[in-house]
C-alpha cells in the first residue's frame, strides 16, 4: 500500500533488545484487513482485502481528514467470505480498544509507554464533543438526572459529565450536554493473531477474544469499550468534523503479550477494579473515588449492612414477600430480581459496589454518594474528581467492611 504522504509522527526511541527484536519481525509482517466504504456496507460486498505491514498501518490510521463519520472503515481480520458478520472471521490480526470516556492521550501513552507495546493511537470523529445522545426510552426508564446517567450507565469520567445538562429532545432521542470528552481509538500490535482454526467453535472464539481484551484493557489500567471485544468490530479511518480538533501519535515498541496475560478473575466484588478498571489521573493529585471504592469496599458488606440476608448463594432482599432469594453477585457486579427491591431495575442492569452505595446510601444522588465515599475512603481533605458543596455526613462502618487491596499499579500481578 503506498504512503500516504504525512509527515512522520515522532516515534519513541527504543529501550531494550526485545523491542529491537519485535521492531524488527514486525517490519517483516504483515496484517490481514478488510476494508469498507461505509458501516452499513451489504453483505457480500466486503471484497477490499489488504495485507499491511505496520508501517502501513501507522500511515493509514495518522491521516486525518475532515469529513462525515460515517465513511471508509477497516476491520482487522481475516474474513471468510465477503460479509462482514462474526461468524464469517477467520482470524483477527490487530488489538483496538476505544476509550471514549475522558482519557487524555497523555494518560493512554503513559499506560502503554510503562509496558513498552508499540501502539498507533488517534482521535476519533467525536473527539472533543460535547455532547453525547442517548435513547429517550433507556434515559427516562432509568430516572436519573442527566450528569448522573453519563457517569453511572454511559462510564464517563465525573469531570466530563459534571454540569451535565439535556441540551435537546425529540421522540426517539434524548441530547445531553457536558464537557468536552477526549476520545481516543489505540491499535495495538499482538504477538500473533487470534485464529478461527484455533478454537472448536465460534463461540469459543468469541469467548476467548472477549476474555483477552477485558485482560488487555486491565494491564493497561484504561477504560475501553466493551464492544471492541467483538470479533467482527469496525473501525473509522482517521476523521474529523471540519474545523475540530485531532491528533495521533505513534509509540515503538514491542508486540503485545495478548495470549501470556493473565485472566480477569470473575469472581472479585472486592477487586472490582480488576473489572471495571478506574481512571488513573496522570498530571496532578485527584482521586477517582468511584473506583477506588469499588476497588476497596465489597457489595456484599454494603447490602448486609442494610438487612440483605445470604441465602445458599444469593440473597434475600429485607423486604421481599415471596421469601425467595433474587439477589445473584457475579463478575463483582449485582443483579436484583426483586420487585419491591430498590435494586431492582431490570434483570440486564447490573450494580458494582459504588452503585449500591449510591442507592442504599443516597437514593440515587450521585454527587452526596461521592462525597460519602471520600469520607469513607479518607480522601474528603484532598482534591477528588466530582465536586461538591457543604460537609460530608459521618458515617459509621463497622469493622470488616473494607477489604485490604494492592497497591494499582497497571500491571496484572496477584
Amino acid at each position: 500500500m503506498e504512503a500516504l504522504g504525512l509527515d512522520k509522527v515522532p516515534e519513541i526511541k527504543i529501550t531494550s533488545i526485545h523491542q529491537l527484536m519485535d521492531s524488527q519481525k514486525a517490519k517483516c509482517r504483515k496484517f490481514a484487513c478488510t476494508f469498507g466504504e461505509r458501516k452499513a456496507q451489504a453483505s457480500g460486498t466486503w471484497t477490499d482485502k489488504k495485507e499491511l505491514s505496520w508501517d502501513d498501518i501507522k500511515d493509514l490510521l495518522t491521516n486525518h481528514k475532515a469529513g462525515e463519520k460515517d465513511g471508509l472503515c477497516i476491520v482487522p481480520a481475516r474474513l471468510s467470505r465477503p460479509e462482514r458478520k462474526s461468524e464469517c472471521v477467520e482470524e483477527i490480526t490487530l488489538v483496538g480498544l476505544d476509550c471514549d470516556c475522558g482519557h487524555t492521550r497523555e494518560e493512554i501513552e503513559t499506560a502503554i509507554k510503562k509496558h513498552g507495546y508499540a501502539a498507533i493511537i488517534y482521535s476519533t470523529h467525536s473527539h472533543m464533543g460535547a455532547t453525547t445522545s442517548v435513547a429517550r426510552k433507556e434515559f427516562e426508564k432509568r430516572g436519573l438526572s442527566p450528569e448522573d446517567y453519563l457517569i453511572r450507565i454511559m462510564g464517563y469520567f465525573s469531570e466530563i459529565a459534571a454540569g451535565a445538562t439535556v441540551k435537546m429532545e425529540n421522540e426517539e432521542e434524548i441530547t445531553i450536554e457536558h464537557q468536552p470528552c477526549p476520545r481516543y481509538r489505540v491499535i495495538l500490535r499482538p504477538s500473533r493473531p487470534l485464529r478461527r482454526a484455533d478454537y472448536k467453535d465460534h463461540d469459543e472464539m468469541a469467548d476467548v477474544w472477549r476474555d483477552r481484551i477485558k485482560a488487555v484493557a486491565h494491564h493497561l489500567g484504561l477504560k475501553t469499550d466493551r464492544s471492541c471485544s467483538d470479533l467482527n468490530r469496525l473501525y473509522y479511518l482517521p476523521r474529523h468534523r471540519r474545523g475540530g480538533v485531532f491528533d495521533s501519535s505513534i509509540i515503538d515498541g514491542s508486540d503485545l503479550p495478548i495470549w501470556d496475560l493473565p485472566k480477569v478473575p470473575e469472581e472479585s466484588p472486592a477487586n472490582e477494579l480488576k473489572l471495571e478498571p478506574s481512571r488513573q489521573r496522570i498530571y496532578d493529585g485527584d482521586e477517582d473515588v468511584i473506583g477506588k471504592f469499588n476497588q476497596t469496599i465489597t457489595i456484599e458488606s454494603l447490602i448486609e449492612k442494610h438487612g440483605y440476608k445470604r441465602v445458599g448463594q444469593k440473597y434475600l432482599a429485607p423486604d421481599s414477600s415471596t421469601g425467595e432469594p433474587g439477589v445473584s453477585i457475579k463478575d463483582g457486579k449485582l443483579r436484583s430480581y426483586h420487585a419491591s427491591d430498590p435494586l431492582f431495575t431490570e434483570p440486564k442492569q447490573a450494580h458494582d459496589a459504588f452503585s449500591v452505595h449510591c442507592i442504599l446510601e443516597h437514593n440515587g444522588n450521585v454527587r452526596e454518594a461521592v462525597k460519602s465515599a471520600a469520607h469513607i475512603l479518607g480522601l474528603d481533605k484532598r482534591q477528588y474528581i466530582v465536586p461538591a458543596n457543604g460537609s460530608c455526613p459521618p458515617t459509621e462502618w463497622p469493622e470488616g467492611y473494607t477489604q485490604g487491596r494492592p497497591e494499582r499499579d497497571g500491571s496484572m500481578d496477584a
